[in-house]
């Protein structure tokens, strides 16, 4: 047999042989087994581990024309030696390993998932604690699951375990990667629109507000405000256990029945009285801050908004004015100096944009929440505008 078909044919086994490994859902599970035996309990721990190697075969899904003819390009171009499908996943066998980063790239643009089977190394002992409440002490080592490889090698990922142990170690064990969370950047396309809302705090001697009133009054619906009245004073020092019996039995002898309770630190008063209060805390050396109670007012035109807007700075203060934006980010976020990739599906983000922060040429950098797996972001909300 000819050299080159003889290569053709252990191709051909070896992915063949691969597809039937995969008779499970490819998701990032890593499963050792061993010979299980009577006496084992089953352990739980968390731990990080490190990427040490990806293999050789790439998983593509959904297996589309798109991919498909992705896929024909990276062969025809020497990235690949084997192209196979198993219904709607397609499995590519690299030619070199070091010819993963080009063939992750070449599928960015899709909304294809693509997987790779990692190797991923737990360094020393792990405390697993034990169904029946002991702990033991025991070395993972090098665990495979799959991961995006647009992860490299030297990556940590955080793991939850579970294994079954006995008395010469795990015997089986199930590992699931935790996303991390942090905060990054990313560049966002925005556009804005007429839908706003305006957060403001009432002073004390206007809490007592009749939300119909208020709604006549601005034409918003009262669906469209909130407000949650706030009865606090907080007190500038902290009163000892003789001064606070003692105001509360001047209270009680003044009829101040809208204090409804005091502590060390404030008090509750239902009421928009202050003068009385005032006098009464002074008889303690202290000072008491009146809470602003909190109103929140959407509306939906420019002519709403600037009468919520007149509405606050009649009644109290103006804590932010936001706008409706609708924003497109990048491809890539910056996580600590790492890129990380954004799947095209979190790429819209809808959110209330403080006005001041709105860039005028409809682009911006913008702050984000993430949560990460790697490389690979699961989870974005927005923060603000930087």
């Amino acid at each position: 047999m000819k050299q080159g078909e003889l290569k053709k044919y252990i191709i051909i086994f070896i992915a063949i042989m691969f597809v039937i490994s995969m008779f499970y859902s490819f998701k990032n599970t890593t499963i050792q087994t061993n010979e299980p035996t009577a006496n084992t309990t089953t352990g739980t721990a968390v731990a990080t581990c490190r990427i040490s190697a990806f293999g050789s075969e790439v998983i593509v899904q959904p297996w589309d024309n798109q991919t498909i003819a992705i896929a024909k390009g990276l062969k025809d171009g020497g990235y690949l030696d084997y192209i196979n499908t198993d219904g709607k996943k397609g499995f590519l066998i690299l030619s070199s390993k070091s010819n993963l980063t080009d063939v992750r790239y070449a599928y960015l643009a899709t909304d294809a998932t693509v997987l790779v089977q990692a190797s991923c190394l737990v360094n020393g002992l792990v405390n697993f604690t034990m169904a029946n409440g002991s702990s033991s002490q025991q070395a993972p080592g090098v665990l495979r699951m799959y991961l995006d490889p647009f992860s490299q090698v030297g990556d940590e990922i955080d793991i939850d375990m579970t294994a079954d142990i006995d008395e010469s170690g795990i015997q089986s064990m199930v590992a699931n990667p935790v996303p991390r969370t942090g905060q990054g950047t990313t560049d966002a396309a925005m556009q804005c629109f007429d839908y706003y809302v305006v957060v403001g705090g009432v002073s004390w001697e206007n809490k007592d507000l009749n939300l119909t009133e208020v709604s006549s009054l601005l034409n918003i619906s009262e669906s469209n405000i909130n407000y949650s009245r706030n009865d606090i004073i907080v007190f500038n020092k902290q009163l000892n256990q003789t001064q606070l019996e003692e105001m509360r039995a001047d209270i009680n002898s003044s009829g101040m029945t809208y204090i409804t309770q005091v502590i060390d630190q404030g008090m509750l008063a239902n009421t928009t009285e202050k003068q009385a209060i005032v006098d009464l805390l002074g008889k303690y050396g202290v000072n008491g801050s009146f809470q602003p109670s909190e109103i929140v007012i959407y509306a939906d035109t420019k002519e709403k908004f600037n009468s919520a807007v007149e509405y606050f700075q009649a009644k109290g203060t103006i804590v932010s004015e936001q706008k409706a934006c609708t924003m497109k980010t990048a491809m890539f976020a910056t996580l600590n100096g790492t890129e990380m990739y954004i799947p095209s599906d979190l790429r819209k983000v809808e959110y209330y944009v403080p006005i001041e922060r709105i860039s005028k040429n409809d682009t911006a950098t913008i702050i984000v929440n993430l949560e990460t797996t790697g490389r690979i972001v699961s989870s974005l909300t927005f923060v603000n505008v930087q």
